[in-house]
């Protein structure tokens, strides 16, 4: 689940970004070329410094597909601790992150594109992969999208980042939007990833848009851009403050990453939908008070996928299930929680309400 965090960066983290940031060392390159840990505690070897995609047996008829979410890696643990029990319970450690795609990879799952997700969607009977999974990195962190690499290459294992254009721009020291972006660049540079720096990642990459310039950054007074109406703003005005701010995120990620973008899908930030909360208490918190019911219509209208914390959401519109992996989180955890899900119809091949 998403928390509403300020990004909180180890020493550790903050030195190693501060090198990488004046450097511009190929952190993940370095990983695949055999100095990095695997999922069982040695080395990825240099024979697998090139990404292919997997071969699979083609399949119809999928009725599950999951998808699992990652953040943020090593930032307060070591790459080789089993967890990642940190100040920020988003970050994984490395040997963790392989440990779950191992597991994957053993147990015969194959990883599917946006676009191949977003296919199946539509038309339950679309070919896919046996056995596929839809893996997504959240935010653009440069942690994790670098250090996730070698086991990706190692697995054959592809994942779709969710990129925030603000966290782009600031990391590059480019503010665009100051009033609705507190802690640019400052919080930016060296933890997220520059443009030229998202381009360089390899084949095993493919990319959507979680927010424009504005639309994950928390606003003062506790306030988040997609949700929350500002002080004396009128509803046309906040819809098309959101609609404007996206539509411009949009243009840049294409303008950035071109044919690898596919634009028919959405993480939605810390799963602010605006819909009723759930009565569990894992329920993600809906501070929404724009007009009722429009954030939901306007994700339906415009994207075929929209992804969402809250198990029960699934299929309702073009919402559709998104686990997330906290650090915490032990491998017996991990695949137990996947396996439980699974069975519940939580991934499940919905028609579209």
């Amino acid at each position: 689940m998403s928390v509403r965090l300020t990004r909180v960066r180890s020493g550790i983290i903050v030195a190693f970004a501060a090198v990488f940031a004046l450097l511009g060392l190929a952190v993940g390159q370095a990983f695949a070329s055999g100095t990095g840990p695997s999922s069982t505690g040695g080395t990825v070897s240099a024979a697998d410094s090139a990404w292919t995609a997997a071969a699979a047996p083609v399949v119809r008829n999928v009725t599950s597909v999951p998808v699992i979410v990652w953040h943020e890696m090593n930032n307060g643990c070591q790459p080789q601790d089993a967890t990642c029990v940190a100040h920020d319970p988003e970050t994984v450690s490395s040997r963790q992150f392989g440990d779950e795609l191992g597991w994957l990879y053993q147990h015969g799952y194959h990883t599917v594109t946006m676009s191949q997700y977003v296919a199946w969607t539509e038309d339950e009977h679309a070919p896919m992969p046996s056995k596929p999974v839809l893996l997504i990195a959240d935010n653009g962190i440069g942690n994790f999208l670098l250090g996730a690499q070698p086991y990706l290459v190692r697995y054959h294992y592809q994942v779709t980042a969710a990129v925030v254009t603000g966290f782009a721009d600031g990391a590059a020291g480019k503010c665009t939007d100051p009033e609705f972006q507190p802690g640019c660049p400052a919080d930016n540079v060296g933890w997220d990833l520059t443009w030229p720096q998202l381009k360089q990642l390899g084949p095993e990459y493919n990319f959507i848009l979680e927010a424009g310039a504005s639309g994950h950054f928390v606003q003062a007074h506790d306030t988040y851009f997609y949700t929350t109406k500002l002080a004396g703003e009128s509803d046309s005005s906040y819809e098309h403050r959101v609609i404007s701010e996206q539509s411009k995120g949009w243009q840049e990620l294409i303008s950035e990453l071109g044919s690898r973008v596919d634009t028919s899908a959405w993480v939605v930030p810390y799963s602010d939908l605006g819909y009723p909360r759930g009565d569990l208490s894992s329920s993600t918190p809906q501070p929404y008070n724009g007009p009722a019911g429009w954030l939901i219509s306007y994700a339906a209208a415009k994207y075929k996928a929209v992804f969402v914390e809250d198990a029960e959401r699934n299929g309702i519109q073009h919402e559709r299930f998104r686990l997330d992996v906290n650090g915490q989180d032990t491998l017996s955890y991990f695949t137990t929680t996947l396996q439980s899900e699974i069975r519940a119809g939580d991934f499940g091949w919905v028609s579209a309400t």
